[in-house]
């Protein structure tokens, strides 16, 4: 976990597995941060938290998949701790969660804007009785670039959630 305050972080090519608790937490104030080639796998809680501060920072060739709840959560923050301005770029986010309607591969709680995804296969493997949304968001999340992405298995790309 790259730790508070951290400026300009290199994660790459680390291996989080198994654990009791999330693959990786971003922590409080994480900036400037590069996330490349990482697998986040079979995890009890989250593959990647996101949240407090935690800005400008790109995500890369990441595979997130087979974690108990959501595979990339945006924690729930008020716009002026946000996490803003971070991308999501060629990653695999693939058999998250427990099929809880909360717990969609991609979960954005709380105040973050100027999110980019691009090209990454975000949903499911097989299809699902009860399939949910590639992205969660909310109402106060905006500026949210999620084209050219691979959505397999889901029941819509996007869902904005009151």
């Amino acid at each position: 976990h790259p730790g508070s305050g951290s400026g300009e972080p290199l994660v790459r090519n680390c291996r989080a597995t198994g654990n009791d608790s999330d693959g990786m937490f971003v922590c409080w104030r994480v900036k400037h941060g590069r996330f490349e080639g990482n697998e986040l796998r079979d995890n009890k809680r989250d593959g990647i938290s996101i949240g407090h501060k935690d800005t400008d920072n790109i995500f890369l060739r990441n595979v997130i998949t087979g974690n108990a709840r959501i595979g990339l959560l945006f924690r729930d923050e008020p716009e002026p701790l946000g996490a803003h301005r971070n991308r999501f770029e060629k990653n695999v986010i693939l058999d998250n969660g427990s099929g809880k309607p909360d717990e969609s591969p991609v979960v954005i709680r709380g105040t973050h804007h100027d999110l980019v995804f691009r090209n990454n296969r975000i949903g499911f493997t097989n299809p699902s009785a009860k399939p949910l949304p590639a992205i969660l968001t909310n109402p106060k999340s905006k500026q949210l670039d999620a084209k050219q992405n691979e959505f397999p298995n889901v029941k819509q790309p996007i869902r904005q959630q009151d």
